[in-house]
C-alpha cells in the first residue's frame, strides 16, 4: 500500500522505547574536515590556512558543534583583527556559564562572545526579537516591538543574518534558532509582550473578520499570539488579554478549532473576572 512505502523521518535528543522497528542513526558533531570546510567556506581558505593552528584550537574548544562553529567565525569574518582575542576567550572559559539546553556549554560560550561583540543598538533589538515564541516572525512585527523604523529593522535583521544569529524563513519572514532563542529571552523586559500584544491587536483591527486576509495573517502568527497571550496573562495584563481574545477566539471558533477555543477560553474568562477584582 501506499503508507507502507512511506518513510518517516523522527528527530530527538532523547528517544524513548520505540514501540515500532526503526532504524536509528546517531548524529555527532562535526569532524575536523568538516569545521575546518565551514571555516573556509565563511572566512575564504587562504585566512583559515594562515592560522590553521588557531583555528584548530578553536573547533576543539567548540567541540566541533556546526552553530557555534559558525556563529564564532562569522563573528571573526567581522572583526578579523580579533582572532587572538575571540581564541583567548573561548580557551580561557572565563565567560559567566548558565544551565543551557544543549550537550554542552560551547554554544553558550560562542554565543556569549558574539553578543558581546554587538553595538548596544544591535543588542536591544536581538533581545527583543526573543518575544516571539512561534517559528518566525515579519519584518513589520519586528520593527513594532523594537521601535525601529522599517529601514532600520532592515539593516539590523541584515547584520544578524551575516552573523549566524539569525535566519531566514519562509514568505519574507525571519527565525531565530530556538537555542539561541533561550540564550537572549533571559535577557528580555517582559513588558515588551504587551507591545506585542499591542501590535497584534491593532493590526487585527484593520483587517475585516471575514475576509482570507485576517486568517492568512493569524495562520502565519498564531504561535506567537498564542505565546503572548500566555505571558500577558502571567503578567496580569488582563485587558490587553481580552482585547486579543476578540480577534483570536473569532478565529478559532470560525475555522473550527473548537477545542482550543474551548481550553483556551477557561484562562479568558479567569482573565475577565481577574480584570472586574482589579477594577
Amino acid at each position: 500500500t501506499e503508507l507502507e512505502q512511506t518513510t518517516f523521518l523522527i528527530t530527538s535528543i532523547h528517544l524513548l522505547e520505540p514501540t515500532i522497528e526503526l532504524e536509528q542513526i546517531n548524529l555527532k558533531g562535526f569532524s575536523y574536515k568538516e569545521s575546518n570546510l565551514l571555516a573556509q567556506a565563511i572566512l575564504g581558505s587562504p585566512f583559515v590556512e594562515i592560522h590553521q593552528s588557531k583555528f584548530n584550537e578553536l573547533y576543539t574548544d567548540l567541540n566541533y558543534l556546526p552553530l557555534a562553529i559558525s556563529v564564532i567565525v562569522k563573528q571573526i569574518k567581522n572583526h578579523p583583527a580579533q582572532l587572538d582575542h575571540i581564541i583567548s576567550e573561548l580557551s580561557s572559559q572565563n565567560i559567566p556559564l548558565h544551565e543551557f539546553t544543549y550537550e554542552n556549554k560551547n554554544l553558550q560560550q560562542a554565543l556569549t562572545i558574539s553578543f558581546n561583540l554587538l553595538s548596544s543598538n544591535l543588542k536591544e533589538f536581538f533581545i527583543a526579537l526573543s518575544v516571539f515564541s512561534g517559528t518566525d516572525f515579519s519584518m513589520d512585527a519586528a520593527s513594532a516591538i523594537s521601535n525601529r523604523t522599517i529601514d532600520e529593522t532592515k539593516e539590523y535583521i541584515y547584520q544578524l543574518e551575516k552573523l549566524g544569529l539569525l535566519e531566514k524563513s519562509m514568505y519574507g519572514r525571519y527565525r531565530l534558532h530556538p537555542l539561541v532563542r533561550i540564550f537572549v529571552t533571559n535577557r528580555l523586559d517582559t513588558t515588551i509582550y504587551e507591545k506585542l500584544a499591542e501590535y497584534y491587536i491593532k493590526r487585527l483591527s484593520t483587517l475585516d473578520r471575514f475576509s482570507l486576509n485576517f486568517v492568512s495573517f493569524i495562520k502565519k502568527e498564531t504561535d506567537n499570539i498564542i505565546g503572548v497571550l500566555e505571558k500577558c496573562y502571567e503578567t496580569r495584563k488582563y485587558d490587553v488579554v481580552l482585547k486579543l481574545w476578540e480577534y483570536y477566539g473569532v478565529y478559532l471558533w470560525d475555522s473550527g478549532y473548537w477545542s482550543t477555543f474551548y481550553s483556551m477560553s477557561k484562562t479568558i474568562v479567569k482573565a475577565a473576572y481577574l480584570v472586574q477584582d482589579f477594577e
